[in-house]
């Protein structure tokens, strides 16, 4: 096995990783082994060797070189070998003052997502802002017609049945700056595997608080769904007035 490390110049990448953590990336740690097995003079270089790009991060801001593994050595920039860097995702560049929008944050989730790591969305929208603004970054709000940030925020749902219309999907519509995202039954029989449709209610309503709780700093108060679709209203008004 051989290693090399690459270091980066500022300003650097802001970087979530497979955990849903977020980081500066300092330097990368580029990782080389042999595969093991019987080899022949007609294979190719990339048949026999593996190359796999790990992050060197600092995690608090403070930039100086050196790298270790998670909980080894005293280096300031740590190795974050749980995730390759082709899987990580790029928030933007660390600059003073540096506007990052609600947007960037149904764009990060929406990738973990894609990626089925939903298990990662409550972390990532919990520690987005604390730690974007950890590294001088500007949190923007939607604007309405007068430019100003919106206090009062409205989200159009969509709704997608298969074919059978015992299942469903919940999801913001594309012009909506929030990530929202359920998968329920419609079923009148419990699927063991898949949450009823007001568990997919109640699910949806803790992240709206979640997101009320994190960008209150920022002037959000309020966030109201609507529908087009009036087969569904019904979950529309259950999640309006549900209290978390």
């Amino acid at each position: 096995m051989d290693t090399q490390l690459v270091r980066l110049d500022a300003p650097y990448d802001i970087i979530c990783g497979s955990d849903g953590r977020f980081a500066l990336h300092i330097a990368t740690l580029i990782v080389v082994k042999e595969k093991s097995g019987k080899k022949s003079v007609s294979d190719s270089m990339c048949e026999n060797i593996s190359v796999a790009s790990y992050p060197v991060v600092a995690e608090n801001g403070n930039v100086k070189y050196g790298y270790t593994e998670k909980g080894k050595g005293k280096a300031n920039g740590q190795v974050w070998m749980h995730t390759e860097l082709k899987d990580c995702y790029v928030v933007c560049q660390q600059k003073e003052g540096q506007s990052v929008l609600i947007q960037d944050l149904k764009n990060i989730m929406e990738y973990y997502a894609k990626q089925n790591k939903s298990n990662l969305l409550p972390i990532i929208a919990n520690t987005f802002r604390w730690s974007l603004s950890k590294f001088g970054c500007r949190i923007s709000l939607p604007t309405g017609m007068d430019r100003c940030p919106m206090s009062d925020y409205e989200v159009g749902l969509e709704f997608e049945e298969d074919n059978d219309g015992n299942t469903c999907m919940a999801y913001a519509n594309k012009g909506s700056d929030f990530y929202f995202y359920e998968y329920f039954s419609n079923a009148p029989e419990r699927i063991s595997y898949m949450q009823t449709n007001l568990e997919a209610v109640k699910h949806m309503a803790e992240l709206r608080d979640s997101y009320l709780m994190i960008f209150r700093p920022d002037g959000l108060r309020s966030i109201k769904f609507k529908t087009m679709n009036e087969k569904y209203q019904w979950f529309v008004d259950k999640l309006n007035n549900h209290k978390g």
